[in-house]
């Protein structure tokens, strides 16, 4: 079993995808006490997200 995103090491070893075991997604997660003391930290994280998220649609 392997988690495949573009499927670039699959075929680099010449394998194949089978069966797909279940779709996943990966989430951020920061309650609202960190966020007010670690913003200075975890709003450029945020941001850059955005960004990229933005570029691939």
């Amino acid at each position: 079993m392997d988690l495949v995103s573009t499927g670039e090491t699959l075929r680099q070893n010449n394998l194949i995808e089978v069966q797909t075991v279940m779709e996943v997604t990966a989430r951020l997660v920061a309650n609202r006490a960190s966020m007010k003391i670690k913003a200075d930290r975890l709003v450029p994280i945020i941001e850059a997200i955005r960004v990229q998220l933005a570029a691939e649609s």
